[in-house]
This record gives structure tokens, sequence and C-alpha cells, in this order.
């Protein structure tokens, strides 16, 4: 298997529906709406107590390892007052094919950030291991995201977790780690909380 090739899962199908009259296949419709509207209403509630979970002030000395070396966590921002940065996994020694699906599914849809940025945050993509060996998986995808344009190496861990595939919001603060919104009027510290899981 090519060391190249992209993280694949071939789609097979194991059994199909039953096929059935309209007003049959409406009423299970119907009867399924109910509860999917009640499964996206707990899932809108569990997110929101997720979204209101303290933050965790970053040690002053946080530094990730990007194009540019190595890099402080609070240049990281790239003068924004938000820093939105998913957490690539990345499994040190294998091959390409052999990487997690679904991180590179997510972290290839945010190579457009001008929306973000338009909104004073900035996106980057971490992951762990060593960025000599993930850079050319980064290059090959096109990833955009600071810092420079490739994932970067944490070298400290994250409040969000640093090897699974979640994303985490830092806000830069004046106040420590209570503080999400309000712009910094002193030297500002980052700080970060978890957010909505992707995957």
């Amino acid at each position: 298997m090519s060391a190249r090739r992209l993280p694949v899962r071939p789609i097979e199908p194991q059994a199909y529906p039953d096929v059935v009259d309209r007003d049959t296949w409406q009423q299970q419709l119907s009867d399924l709406l109910v509860r999917e509207k009640a499964h996206t209403r707990a899932g809108d509630a569990l997110a929101a107590e997720r979204r209101r979970l303290p933050m965790v002030p970053v040690p002053p000395d946080a530094s990730v390892v990007g194009a540019a070396g190595r890099t402080s966590i609070l240049d990281v921002f790239e003068g924004r007052r938000l820093l939105l940065a998913y957490f690539h996994m990345w499994h040190h020694g294998m091959t390409w094919p052999q990487q997690c699906e679904g991180c590179t599914f997510c972290a290839s849809q945010l190579q457009r950030p001008e929306y973000l940025h338009a909104r004073d945050i900035t996106v980057a993509v971490f992951c762990e291991g060593d960025y000599a060996e993930s850079s050319p998986y980064a290059e090959f995808l096109r990833y955009t995201t600071p810092p420079g344009t490739r994932p970067a190496t944490p070298h400290h861990s994250s409040p969000a977790g640093s090897s699974g595939s979640m994303p985490a919001t830092c806000a830069t603060t004046t106040t420590g780690c209570s503080r999400r919104t309000g712009r910094p009027t002193a030297a500002p510290r980052p700080a970060c909380g978890a957010t909505d899981s992707w995957t």
C-alpha cells in the first residue's frame, strides 16, 4: 500500500431497507422525526453546557512548532481575540492511509478562514508528534491554517486534549480564565476551554 495515499474506507452496503408504499413511508418518517427532534434538543442542551464550562489558563511558555519554527501560543492568535484550535490526531510512524479519516475530513473543511477572520477569530490545526513527519501530509492536502501553512506540534498539553479530534476555543484575557468577552486592555494572557465536539 502506498504511503502517500489518503485514509479511505470503501463503502459496501450490507443491507437495503424494505420497499413500501408512500403512505407507510410517510408514517414511519413522521414517527422518527419526533424522536429526532427530541435527540436534537438534547444535543443542543449538552452543547450549551459544554460552552459554559470554565476555561483553564495556558502556561505562559506554551509553544507550538510550525513552518516558522517554535512559536508561542499567543503569537498563533495572529493578533485576533479568539483562537479556534482543531486537534488533528497523528499516529506517529504510520503511513498516510493509516492516519485518521475523521480528522483529515474536518481539517480539510477549515481551509477558508476569511469568515472567521472577519469576526476576530483565528483558526489553527494542531497535532502531536514530529512536525517534519506530519507537514508533508498537510502540504499534500494544501492546509493553509496557521501557524504558517502547516499543522503544528504542541509542546504543552491542552485542557481540551491534545491527541483527540476535538476543537478548543482560546481567548486572550487580562483577568485569568473567567473572561470570554471584551477586548484586552493590558498584556493579554491566553486561556482555553472545550467547544462543541465535531466528531
